[in-house]
């Protein structure tokens, strides 16, 4: 993902648009998906225009969980509670790890789509940060995955 200083303000006006909702509307989640990077979307062929015409239906909960799925792959849902009027929605890009090691994302809205969403935006503004830190367009490993320097040292 590319570092984008612009998009720190906007992903932050699509989550003060989120926490003012009731509802989802196609436009809140056309705001996501254009916050995301447009050209992995792009690519992704098929799935990118299903969750487009998720949108078009008003399936909004599948919609949101595909855009999870296409935006930030290595992020999963590890719980998702309904609690006292509200969705309780919990990301974290290693479910195995105890939860006191790993890196979470919560948040909670009484509806389970924009829950979702709310966590999606959030996620996506972590990995902006984790890009603006490293300095790199390079995503960590995931757990079982095996890292190989292919420069040649000789």
């Amino acid at each position: 993902m590319l570092f984008h200083p612009n998009r720190t303000e906007q992903l932050a006006r699509i989550a003060g648009r989120l926490d003012a909702a009731t509802a989802p509307t196609a436009p809140i989640l056309g705001a996501v998906l254009q916050s995301a990077e447009r050209a992995k979307i792009a690519g992704q062929g098929r799935p990118a225009s299903h969750i487009e015409r998720l949108i078009a239906c008003g399936a909004w909960t599948d919609a949101a969980l595909g855009l999870l799925e296409i935006c930030i792959p290595r992020w999963q849902i590890a719980r998702l509670i309904y609690d006292g009027g509200e969705w309780n929605c919990k990301l974290s890009p290693r479910c195995e790890w105890p939860e006191w090691l790993d890196q979470v994302i919560e948040t909670h809205h009484t509806d389970l789509a924009i829950a979702i969403l709310r966590a999606v935006v959030e996620a996506i503004r972590q990995e902006d940060e984790e890009q603006a830190v490293t300095g790199s367009a390079v995503r960590p490993p995931v757990d079982g995955e095996i890292l190989i320097s292919c420069d040649n040292f000789g």
